[in-house]
């Protein structure tokens, strides 16, 4: 004899579900591409800075070595 009323079947997931999973899917990646872009600017920042600090500590050390050139010439034509 033929059944009338099916058995579901074991895969069978309703929309609602899906559309959770959807949902947490697209949320995480939202979230992790906020925290993404936050990180990166605090790590360029950062660089920034250091790049900045060097170089200020490179043209100090230039002016130096240029003024002592400066004097160490002036002594010799004097």
């Amino acid at each position: 004899m033929v059944s009338i009323n099916p058995r579901p079947h074991e895969w069978d997931v309703s929309y609602e579900v899906l559309a959770l999973v959807a949902s947490l899917v697209v949320g995480s990646l939202l979230i992790y591409a906020v925290l993404y872009s936050r990180m990166t600017n605090k790590v360029v920042g950062h660089a920034r800075r250091m790049l900045m600090h060097q170089k200020g500590q490179l043209e100090a050390s230039f002016m130096e070595a240029y003024e002592a050139k400066l004097e160490e010439e002036g002594e010799r034509t004097s």
